[in-house]
């Protein structure tokens, strides 16, 4: 398990109860393991909508991922934003120095305008 291998099959012929509940434990590592290991591919492919299932308040590895993914898709909506923002400028920048004549100018302007906005 520590080196990454993931197996469920814990086959161990012994029917005493420690026993029993080492395995059992050692089973719920592995599911855990298993299912933060498929956020985490998630995440690594950019979506952000899973979430690691938190089994306890001291499950700080589930807790760290789920936090991991609000600031990464917080992160990702301010990119957006600033992106959208940085375009819009460069396009406007860009119509207001192609032409001198007013009426051309307004005219183009209200234009991209309505088209960047989506406005109606």
């Amino acid at each position: 398990m520590s080196l990454g291998k993931l197996d469920k099959n814990f086959l161990i012929e012994n029917n005493s109860i420690e026993v029993q509940k080492l395995i059992s434990s050692f089973t719920n590592i592995v599911n855990s393991q298993t299912e933060i290991t498929h956020v985490c591919k998630s995440i690594a492919e950019g979506d952000f909508s899973s979430k690691a299932v938190v089994r306890s308040e001291n499950d700080e590895l589930s807790l760290s991922v789920n936090k991991m993914i609000d600031n990464l898709k917080n992160t990702a909506l301010e990119d957006k934003k600033r992106n959208w923002t940085t375009e819009g400028l460069a396009i406007f920048a860009e119509i207001l120095r192609s032409d001198n004549q007013l009426s051309n100018l307004s005219d183009k302007v209200i234009s991209k305008l309505v088209k960047y906005l989506d406005a109606n």
